[in-house]
């Protein structure tokens, strides 16, 4: 102590030192210069000692102020010992840098230029956690960052919390920790926006975590927009899967870019569209997409898979092998499009007009199907496409005329009474051409179509007659016994 105290003196004025009273000030003040150099870290608890702002000034250390006076703190406790402080003139160089580190890095910080800090600013302010690997992360987050700062603490908390990510990013292997569970302020203390923490913020939060520890998706986590990237992406998923919009971006639905970052490569716009079309009838719970890797990669696959069979089923004309166990879709009905392949590519209803949609189920199926597997649909020469979900929503659309005649005819055999009140729903002549079915010219034969068509009633569910050669077989059956009577 001696030799301190012979430093602080010498640097002092004759009237700061003459009296029993100061220089008694002048050992406590080391005394606490040398407990708090015993302090392990800023959250020490068994050594509590710091020096405090009065007692820097008695040591004549006048440029200590309530803002600094932590990072002062700081780099005393990251001496080893009292033997690092004996010199004044050491001492002197600790604080003297402990306050210009201060001022550079938080002056900088305000301009929004850091260009210039390097990592021995930040262990001259007392700052753990920096190294070059992550200064230029640092340095982007006291840029970003939305926080008030003024003290090495503040500082510090933003430094934690980027380093939290990227200690989740390098995982155990690397020498980080892929035990981290981030939370909101880790990316917050960042600048970065998440949605507000009663909307869906905990769901979006797993989503990142999953996308820092597996390193999920094309994203950079070592810059703000980097993240802020991944939140919106995330954040935009969400209100996708919910039906929310506008989202992040005011584009309806999540970009190609926004695909990959969540670790799903698409092929193009068109691929996209239909990605989110199937998203969009997910549950509203996220329950489909509880993660990434598995479930939002499980229903890209299920989309492709479903458009892939439908196209395979209209360029064979119906006689697709798409599970390629020899048996053709005539045969077998796993290779025949289903409600939920039509579904899963986000095609699930087709504009009757007057702007009507008319929901695709199990009672008009099998007429979908059938527009499909005819000659002049799938990849002939001259054939309409039916290689993306658009073709295929434009091939239903095309055929609202047809499809509403037979849902004309389904719903009649369905309901089981000859003469509905409203005559609109008695099938026509023009209904049965429209199916495709031939031999009812006019309505002379019609009285005796309708008459089989009623009796059939729900013993049917009018599926008896939703194909064009089902339907033709009805005419043909209904023209024998006319012929027999």
């Amino acid at each position: 102590m001696a030799e301190l105290t012979s430093g602080v003196i010498a640097s002092l004025g004759y009237s700061e030192v003459d009296t029993v009273a100061e220089t008694q000030d002048i050992v406590d003040a080391i005394d606490a210069v040398f407990a708090n150099t015993l302090r392990t870290s800023d959250d020490d608890a068994t050594h509590t000692t710091v020096v405090s702002k009065e007692q820097l000034h008695t040591l004549g250390f006048v440029g200590a102020t309530d803002d600094n006076l932590d990072a002062i703190q700081r780099v005393l406790s990251d001496q080893t010992d009292e033997s690092d402080v004996k010199d004044y003139a050491a001492l002197k160089q600790l604080i003297d840098d402990a306050i210009a580190a201060h001022s550079d890095i938080l002056n900088a910080a305000s301009t929004d230029d850091l260009t210039g800090i390097d990592t021995t600013d930040y262990t001259n302010m007392g700052i753990d956690g920096v190294d070059s690997d992550n200064l230029s992360s640092i340095n982007d987050a006291l840029i970003n960052t939305t926080n008030t700062l003024n003290t090495a603490a503040s500082t510090q908390e933003v430094v934690d919390s980027y380093n939290h990510i990227l200690d989740l990013r390098a995982g155990d292997a690397n020498g980080g920790n892929s035990a981290i569970t981030l939370d909101a302020t880790d990316f917050t203390d960042l600048g970065v926006t998440l949605k507000a923490d009663n909307a869906n913020q905990a769901e979006q939060l797993a989503y990142l975590q999953e996308i820092v520890a597996s390193d999920l998706g094309s994203g950079d986590v070592t810059t703000v927009s980097g993240l802020q990237a991944l939140a919106n992406a995330t954040s935009d998923l969400i209100d996708l899967i919910q039906g929310n919009s506008p989202d992040s971006d005011g584009t309806e639905g999540l970009t190609i870019e926004q695909w990959a970052l969540l670790g799903v490569t698409a092929a193009d716009a068109e691929e996209v569209a239909m990605l989110n079309a199937r998203l969009a009838l997910t549950a509203d719970d996220l329950s489909d997409v509880t993660n990434l890797a598995t479930d939002l990669a499980a229903r890209a696959d299920e989309s492709r898979n479903a458009l892939a069979k439908i196209e395979a089923y209209a360029n064979a004309d119906g006689a697709s092998d798409f599970d390629q166990d020899t048996v053709l879709a005539t045969s077998d009905v796993d290779d025949v499009p289903t409600v939920q392949d039509y579904s899963f590519i986000g095609v699930v209803d087709y504009d009757a007009g007057n702007s009507t949609r008319v929901a695709i189920d199990a009672t008009n199926i099998a007429t979908i199907n059938e527009l499909f597997a005819a000659a002049l649909v799938g990849a002939d020469d001259g054939d309409e496409p039916a290689s993306t979900r658009t073709e295929v929503q434009a091939v239903i659309d095309g055929a609202a005329d047809r499809l509403g005649a037979f849902a004309k005819i389904l719903a009649y055999a369905e309901a089981n009474v000859l003469t509905p009140a409203d005559s609109s729903l008695i099938p026509t002549a023009a209904d049965f051409a429209l199916c495709g079915a031939t031999g009812v010219a006019d309505d002379n034969n019609i009285p005796a179509l309708l008459t089989k068509l009623a009796a059939m009633g729900s013993s049917s569910n009018g599926l008896a007659v939703d194909t064009t050669p089902e339907l033709q077989a009805f005419v043909k059956q209904v023209a024998i016994e006319k012929i027999k009577a």
